[in-house]
């Protein structure tokens, strides 16, 4: 049993490894670099300081190997871009517990939902009951979230309009 899950803990490892590499050699592919749009309004000199700060002046490989250390060893994802002396890690660690707070809410109501929902498909097998969940169910995997949450948002809208006037 040790050596299964050591087994798995190494193909995480892996796994987590070539999602990186891919990850960031296709982040490199994308035509331009992550300074381009700010680096087009600034003096030369000072885009030239930009890339040597965030590295963006080495080769990919190399820009990969300090990733990589960082990363790795340090738990350190670098500097956001976005947001010039603040870490990525601080970015994420402010806003994962509301990800996690949603979507762990999310996953016990969809938890909930589908067991309901199967004991109502279980206890009336091909009768009207079973196909409306069949096509609730069929409805949730096909639908697109980001229509979903569009649909979602205008129903609340039109609520809250009705409980104004």
């Amino acid at each position: 049993m040790l050596k299964f899950i050591a087994k798995r803990i190494g193909y995480m490892f892996l796994t987590l490894f070539i999602v990186c590499t891919i990850t960031f050699m296709l982040i490199r592919a994308i035509p331009g670099d992550p300074l381009a749009g700010m680096a087009r309004k600034l003096p030369e000199q000072t885009r030239i300081n930009f890339y040597a700060k965030y590295g963006l002046d080495k080769p990919v490989i190399v820009q990969y190997g300090v990733f990589l250390k960082n990363a790795v060893l340090h738990g350190d994802l670098g500097e956001s871009l976005t947001y010039p002396g603040r870490k990525v890690t601080e970015t994420i660690m402010k806003y994962a517990p509301v990800s996690g707070r949603l979507g762990g809410q999310a996953l016990f109501m969809g938890f909930t939902l589908g067991i309901l929902m199967g004991i109502i498909s279980a206890f009336k097998i091909n009768k009207c009951p079973d196909y409306l969940v069949m096509f609730i169910a069929i409805l949730g995997v096909s639908v697109p979230n980001f229509v979903l949450a569009s649909l979602l948002q205008y129903s609340s809208f039109l609520r809250m309009l009705q409980l104004y006037y």
